[in-house]
């Protein structure tokens, strides 16, 4: 049985993509078809997957520039990828990559991280964000087309969900049923250091929509020191308003990453993710977790054990669950035994074979190289 995995796009590097790697990890020679691929956005083990982008995609002028502009071109894309002889499409998708059109007696299984934000949660995904009026304008237009691509999923015979929650909207989005795996978290890597010190952490991609903006403020009031690992377009706004106990670090390298983690009071997550492994990676870390209430942070925090939640995206709230967090003592030994009993690697990858032999997909033993 011939194996090929398929990913939205391959330009950043965040838990969708973790998710990628593992599944290379099972799948040695299984190829990786995408859209477009940004060799030097990924970790290096990326450079040794077999990852084909669609020329198409990727040959572009300026399709660095460009790539997030040209979303209409997506299910386009994904449609004329030739899968010919293959049997098995394992595609991991919050977009178009579920939409390619399997072979002839094949089997599709779709990891869905979540059913695509820009087009069912439109308003609020795009309101948070500074572009011009006639671009959001255009995707407006946009949106029934777009749609009518994703809604038409007849080509995935299994949904695969990251969370109870993803679970439910592919319900109400696409009226299937799908069977709960939680990402893999490789928790070999994140190590309690022994010392807390007396700094918070939060970090991400800095999007509006994931409430940052919240975290600055609440951390203003407060005078807490706070490191914020991450970039992107909310950047320039934060740092405009945040006072001197906040420090803005960029990107960092996974290592420094883990470190941070690992020395932080608690990492504070404000964002409502569809999972979100950065609070799984901090328990790993023996770090707890300040966190919006709802959202994938609901099935993977404990509260008062593994961390403290609040109900509201304000300031106001958030500072409210650290001044509770602050009178409760985590035990790292518990937090870390925590990450690794539900979320390790390993139980990804059981799961994930479990589920392919349930649905009489068993014939994937045969697909050369299937590490575990």
């Amino acid at each position: 049985m011939k194996v090929a995995i398929v990913h939205d796009f391959l330009f950043q590097f965040g838990g969708a993509e973790q998710v990628v790697a593992t599944l290379h990890e099972m799948f040695p020679d299984a190829p990786i078809f995408t859209s477009i691929y940004f060799k030097d956005k990924l970790p290096t083990n990326f450079a040794e997957m077999d990852i084909r982008p669609s020329s198409l995609m990727q040959n572009i002028p300026f399709i660095r520039r460009t790539h997030k502009h040209l979303f209409f071109l997506y299910p386009l894309i994904f449609q004329r990828i030739d899968l010919a002889g293959f049997d098995l499409i394992i595609s991991s998708s919050s977009s178009f990559a579920k939409n390619i059109k399997k072979p002839k007696n094949a089997k599709h299984v779709c990891y869905c991280h979540n059913p695509a934000r820009f087009i069912y949660k439109n308003d609020d995904y795009l309101k948070k964000y500074k572009m011009p009026f006639f671009y959001k304008k255009l995707i407006k237009m946009l949106l029934p087309f777009l749609k009518s691509k994703d809604v038409n999923n007849d080509q995935v015979d299994r949904f695969i969900a990251n969370s109870k929650r993803t679970a439910a909207e592919i319900k109400k989005r696409y009226h299937r049923d799908s069977e709960v795996i939680y990402p893999p978290i490789d928790t070999g890597i994140f190590k309690p250091s022994g010392k807390k010190e007396e700094y918070f952490v939060t970090l991400g991609r800095l999007i509006p929509y994931k409430r940052y903006d919240i975290v600055i403020e609440a951390f203003n009031r407060l005078g807490l020191p706070l490191k914020v690992i991450g970039a992107g377009p909310a950047l320039k706004d934060l740092n405009e308003v945040k006072k001197a106990n906040i420090q803005f670090l960029g990107y960092l390298p996974e290592k420094d990453v883990t470190a941070y983690l690992s020395g932080a009071k608690a990492l504070i997550w404000p964002e409502e993710s569809d999972f979100g492994m950065s609070p799984v990676e901090a328990a790993a870390c023996g770090t707890p977790c300040v966190a919006f209430s709802r959202g994938g942070a609901a099935e993977s925090i404990v509260e008062g054990v593994t961390g403290v939640f609040f109900d509201e995206q304000t300031p106001e709230a958030l500072v409210e669950a650290i001044n509770k967090f602050q009178s409760i003592k985590f035990d790292p030994n518990i937090l870390r035994k925590h990450a690794i009993d539900k979320f390790d690697k390993s139980l990804f990858k059981k799961r994930f074979m479990e589920f392919l032999a349930k649905n009489n997909i068993d014939a994937v033993n045969r697909a050369g190289r299937v590490n575990l």
